[in-house]
């Protein structure tokens, strides 16, 4: 029984010895505390005659950690090329994404605001006096990245808004929960005005921001039908958030998504 765990012990070596240069070797850490437990076990008679055995059997042991170890080596730098290259892709991925936005830049600040190219916008402004929209962008600063909302309505008389709600597909949301919204308020050029909120729905940091919106626009982006009711002191407005703004809603999301994807393995 002791020659015969001896054994094992040496064909197990021998077996991943001759896996060398043709496949995975598999290394036990026991593999050598069991090769010597065998070996100590037996009668000095046996041992004897498995000593030549027991020697080649301990240099195959250091030739396999060593290739083993060679081996590991390797795998880790083709994941570690893997993950780079994956990287890599996804931040090429991330500026063919962002250049099919709105882009753009004050030369003050340096601030890149990445709009949906369905907003009325100009190359240094977007317009409050076109049209009521419900729209999600994406700031840059430095390096750091937000996701934010312009909410605007247009019309011909004041409402005073002091909330909002979202009906999509029947059910109702509250962008609004916590903070109640402070719009602006313009005339337009028409006689006609505007009352518009612009605020911050999403962090790089997860740091919890007091409004709902991220959630309801991935809602609207599915969407059959979503309509947004504007509600204020002086009477409600209704805007239905057409096709192409969803468009423009799912590529600003997905962007942001990408951005915090790659902000989660490494720096964009």
């Amino acid at each position: 029984e002791k020659i015969k765990l001896f054994n094992d012990c040496i064909n197990n070596i021998k077996n991943n010895y001759e896996k060398i240069g043709t496949s995975k070797i598999e290394y036990d850490e026991n593999m050598e505390k069991s090769l010597n437990q065998a070996y100590d076990s037996l009668s000095i008679e046996t041992r004897n005659e498995v000593q030549e055995k027991y020697t080649e059997a301990l240099d195959k042991i250091e030739i396999i950690k060593d290739k083993y170890k060679q081996q590991e080596d390797e795998i880790e730098q083709e994941n570690k090329r893997k993950l780079e290259e994956e990287h890599l892709n996804k931040q090429n991925e991330l500026k063919n994404k962002l250049s099919r936005l709105k882009r753009i830049h004050d030369d003050f600040s340096e601030i890149n605001n990445y709009y949906p190219r369905s907003i009325p916008s100009d190359n240094n402004y977007w317009y409050y006096d076109v049209r009521s929209f419900v729209l999600p962008y994406i700031q840059k600063n430095g390096e750091d990245y937000v996701l934010k909302v312009i909410v605007n309505y247009y019309g011909y008389d004041w409402l005073f808004i002091s909330d909002i709600i979202i009906k999509i597909d029947g059910n109702f949301y509250s962008p609004y929960e916590v903070v109640e919204p402070k719009f602006d308020r313009n005339v337009a050029d028409d006689g006609y005005v505007s009352e518009s909120d612009s605020t911050t729905i999403a962090k790089l940091d997860n740091t919890l921001v007091p409004n709902n919106y991220y959630e309801i626009f991935q809602k609207i982006i599915n969407s059959k039908s979503s309509v947004v009711r504007f509600y204020g002191s002086k009477g409600q407005e209704d805007l239905i958030i057409s096709d192409k703004d969803k468009s423009g809603i799912r590529e600003v999301l997905e962007a942001w998504n990408l951005i915090v994807e790659l902000n989660n393995s490494e720096k964009i």
